[in-house]
């Protein structure tokens, strides 16, 4: 069955942000795929909050390495790794002046 999940220990770029376009379609290729949740309760907006794995490999951590996203309220240490290099790297959204999106919406 099809559910909407708030992806856990990330923040994608906001779709006027720089990169946030191409964040969109880094997700869309995942949207309809089969997955599994290992899900952290719920959000401030009542949204499930949840890593999402597919084929075993977590979408969310990958996001992370491939620069399509920050790590958020998380101090797992792979997700701080994985900012690090992507960002020395300057992959995705390290490409840009990076504003992270909490700040872009209070703009």
């Amino acid at each position: 069955y099809h559910t909407r999940v708030r992806m856990a220990n990330i923040d994608a770029p906001e779709l006027s942000q720089p990169f946030g376009q191409e964040a969109k379609q880094f997700m869309k290729q995942y949207e309809s795929q089969r997955c599994t949740l290992k899900t952290q309760g719920k959000d401030k907006y009542g949204r499930t909050l949840a890593v999402v794995y597919i084929k075993g490999e977590n979408i969310n951590l990958l996001t992370v390495i491939r620069g399509v996203s920050w790590k958020f309220m998380t101090h797992k240490r792979e997700y701080y790794k994985a900012q690090e290099s992507a960002r020395s790297q300057k992959l995705g959204l390290w490409a840009y002046p990076a504003i992270e999106p909490y700040l872009w919406r209070k703009r």
